[in-house]
Formats: C-alpha cells, sequence, structure tokens
C-alpha cells in the first residue's frame, strides 16, 4: 500500500502519516499503479519537507459530483511565493536543494494527473505548510482524448 511504502521514510524523518477517505471515494477508474506514483511522490515530498514530530496527512474527499481529490499536507517551511510558477518545471528544485530529488517528482505527478484528465495544484503559506491537490474525473477521458503515445491507462476500479 502507498502507507506501507513511505513507511520508512516517514519514520526516519520522524513524521507520522495520517490518512483519510470520504464516503464515495472507493471507486473511481484509473491505473492503479500510475496514482500510487503520482501520491506517492505528493506523500514522499510531504514527508522530506516536514520538520520531526509533525504529521502529513493524505485526504480522498469528493470533488463535486464527478470527481475525486487526493490532498497531500505537511507542516514544513511552506513554499515562497516567487517559487510556485516554477513547482511543476522538470529538474527544478528550490533554493533548499539539500533535501534530495532530482526535481521529476511533481512533473511527474501532474503528467500523470493530466493522462487521467485531471490535475494538480498547490496551495502553500511560507512557515505554516504546503497542500497538493491532485483531482480526478471518476471515469477515464476517452482512448481519444490521449495523446498519441501515450500508454492508455488501464480502465480499473480502485477500491483502496
Amino acid at each position: 500500500s502507498l502507507m506501507a511504502i513511505h513507511a520508512g521514510a516517514a519514520r526516519e524523518n520522524e513524521v507520522t502519516i495520517q490518512a483519510s477517505i470520504a464516503e464515495g471515494v472507493e471507486q473511481f477508474e484509473a491505473d492503479p499503479d500510475r496514482i500510487i506514483q503520482a501520491l506517492g511522490n505528493l506523500l514522499a515530498n510531504a514527508i522530506r519537507f516536514s520538520p520531526a514530530g509533525a504529521q502529513a496527512t493524505l485526504a480522498a474527499t469528493m470533488h463535486g459530483s464527478t470527481g475525486v481529490a487526493f490532498h497531500v499536507s505537511d507542516r514544513g517551511p511552506g513554499i515562497a511565493p516567487e517559487q510556485l510558477p516554477h513547482l511543476f518545471d522538470r529538474f527544478w528544485q528550490g533554493p533548499d536543494g539539500r533535501r534530495g530529488g532530482i526535481g521529476l517528482g511533481l512533473p511527474i505527478a501532474r503528467g500523470i494527473a493530466e493522462v487521467h484528465g485531471g490535475w494538480v495544484r498547490v496551495h502553500s503559506e511560507p512557515r505554516v505548510g504546503s497542500t497538493f491537490s491532485l483531482v480526478l474525473p471518476r471515469a477515464l477521458p476517452s482512448p481519444e482524448s490521449v495523446q498519441a503515445g501515450d500508454d492508455q491507462a488501464a480502465r480499473t476500479i480502485v477500491t483502496d
């Protein structure tokens, strides 16, 4: 599971992970491996940027009547407003590049969301923390709307 994959990093960074799933979120069409990869990238960042003793959260909620939203939050240093336009640029890292990674996690998460017909957004306040929201439609886009050359996502019902 996603939580098990990140349990070691959370322990190492002394961060707890809290997860919640709202009623109705259990069923939607997606490629489960890619969604786990996208959420894993967001959760890894939340763990990496949270101070020791803090909590990272993953909440799955309905987004209107036709979508599902995953919100990954941390209580880390937050992101300066002037850095926000660059967050999804490949290989970009903030001024504190010592935290690891190579700057591909967020662009990959966004790409996965977009292939599924969704999007990723961030809300952040310096010295308060950040929340990344990955929003997907409950049904995959038609194959005609997927860019040529991309693998067609498997139509799988994800139940947890």
